[in-house]
Order: C-alpha cells, then structure tokens, then sequence
C-alpha cells in the first residue's frame, strides 16, 4: 500500500503554491481542516485575490460582492 502524503507535510513552497491557486472561500474552508494548516495560512496570509467590494444593504438582506477577475455575490 502505498503511504500518503499529508499538505501538513508539504514544504513551504509548495504550500504557498497551493495556496496561490485558491479563492478565499477555499483558504476558509481549508482553514478549518487542521490546526496546523491554520497557523501556517495564519503566519503566510496570501495575497489579496479581491480588487473591490461592493455593500449593499436593503431593508430586506444584505449582499456583499467580492469583485476579483469575477465577481462572486454572498446574500443573507
């Protein structure tokens, strides 16, 4: 069986690439996986993937758009 390896494992370097090539949303949810991987993206923030923000609050919700090479819209 062959051994598997863990992104906890990863190098550095490896692990900023990884994180290079995800939205935010992604380094959320990848934040929570382990304790390890939260310090590490906690110590190495990546860099800013949104260029505007747009808020909008009505009497009804509230969106906010992340504006980057697409806009991505979160509604409550």
């Amino acid at each position: 069986m062959p051994s598997q390896t863990l992104m906890v494992d990863f190098p550095a370097v490896v692990k900023f690439k990884v994180l290079e090539n995800l939205d935010i949303f992604s380094i959320l949810k990848l934040c929570k996986v382990c304790f390890s991987l939260r310090e590490f993206i906690d110590e190495n923030p990546p860099k800013p993937m949104c260029s505007k923000l747009r808020v909008s609050i009505s009497s009804e919700s509230i969106s906010i758009q992340f504006g980057s090479p697409k806009w991505i819209t979160i509604s409550f």
